[in-house]
């Protein structure tokens, strides 16, 4: 089989040029310090949240929100543009689509409406935490050298449990996190504490460490917005891990890339087509070709090991083995003692 270049240079922007996405509500606001895509498909009610997520952030003003939606049978477009209003901030926008161009076309168009020097994008489902701004950007304007910042995130995980009782459920999300409060449980600060205390607050992001998989949701993430272009976006005949090859293709182009040992976002796992088996078991064939493809780059017996604990674990999980408690343990550990991102 032929070898795919994953890091080569492909205009995904073209795909979709044709389509065109209409301003329906709002106007423009120029030279945002970065704009909040909010890439969006039949979920209102969600996308109220993610938005109130933003306009609540503290110590920081500079920013657009654009919302694009791919819904092109307009079902909510009427819902939507009263929802906006009813926020009564002239930086939201409303854009949608004149065609469903997929997950991986709109937010290649999210990359091409941002005005800002900087952007995210954050999903319809997700929340930002009150200082996600104020604590990321101060980072990136701290030195124009650094291409991207990212942040840990929080799980919060609405589907139903079936072998864990209601109770063991309510005393594991207080130990973590609780959600609601969008705050940190004491377990989580403690180790957050420690961490920041004895391997810094801020560590470099560097390519071997794709080789644990794509550790960073969509929004715990700021793109210098011009180099999320020149890489060419995301690529949708990668799905279903275009995100992963994209976020591992900007860190081998930009690798000024630095991660901030705080939990500053939510990322909100519902019952949906991203969670079958199907979905599932492409994610875990494109990433040992895409892991294949990183340890070329960086051979390494630290890194085949790391590759090797990674797939294994993954295998395990989703074939409900067990030795996925083995693997799964083994790899948190390499993680804690080899210097990896941290979630």
């Amino acid at each position: 089989m032929q070898s795919v270049d994953y890091f080569k240079y492909i205009d995904n922007f073209k795909k979709n040029k044709h389509i065109a996405s209409l301003l329906k509500y709002g106007k423009r606001i120029s030279n945002p310090c970065i704009s909040i895509m909010i890439p969006t498909y039949k979920r209102p009610m969600l996308l109220g949240e993610a938005i109130s997520s933003v306009l609540t952030q503290q110590q920081f003003r500079d920013y657009e929100i654009v919302v694009v939606d791919n819904d092109d049978s307009l079902q909510y477009t009427e819902e939507i543009i009263e929802l906006i209003k009813s926020f009564n901030d002239e930086r939201i926008v409303y854009y949608c689509n004149e065609q469903n161009i997929g997950i991986f076309g709109n937010w290649n168009r999210c990359i091409e409406l941002a005005n800002g020097k900087y952007m995210t994008i954050l999903g319809d489902d997700d929340l930002l935490m009150p200082y996600y701004l104020h604590n990321m950007v101060r980072i990136l304007l701290s030195n124009n050298d650094i291409s991207r910042v990212e942040c840990k995130y929080l799980r919060d995980d609405q589907r139903s449990i079936k072998k864990l009782s209601h109770t063991v459920n309510e005393v594991m999300k207080r130990l973590l996190v609780d959600n609601c409060k969008q705050s940190i449980g004491w377990f989580r600060l403690v180790s957050q504490f420690i961490h920041n205390n004895f391997f810094g607050r801020i560590k470099k992001i560097k390519l071997p460490m794709y080789l644990s998989g794509c550790f960073t949701a969509p929004h715990g993430q700021i793109y210098c917005t011009a180099h999320a272009r020149l890489i060419g976006g995301f690529n949708p005949n990668f799905a279903p891990i275009a995100d992963y090859v994209f976020n591992a293709s900007y860190v081998y182009h930009y690798p000024y890339c630095y991660q901030i040992n705080e939990y500053l976002c939510i990322y909100r796992i519902l019952v949906n087509d991203s969670l079958s088996k199907k979905v599932i078991l492409g994610c875990i064939k494109g990433d040992k070709r895409l892991t294949q493809y990183i340890l070329k780059k960086n051979y390494s017996f630290k890194n085949k090991l790391l590759r090797y604990l990674n797939l294994k674990s993954q295998t395990s999980i989703f074939k409900k083995s067990k030795s996925k408690i083995v693997y799964s343990n083994l790899l948190r550990l390499y993680k804690l003692f080899l210097d990896l991102p941290r979630r």
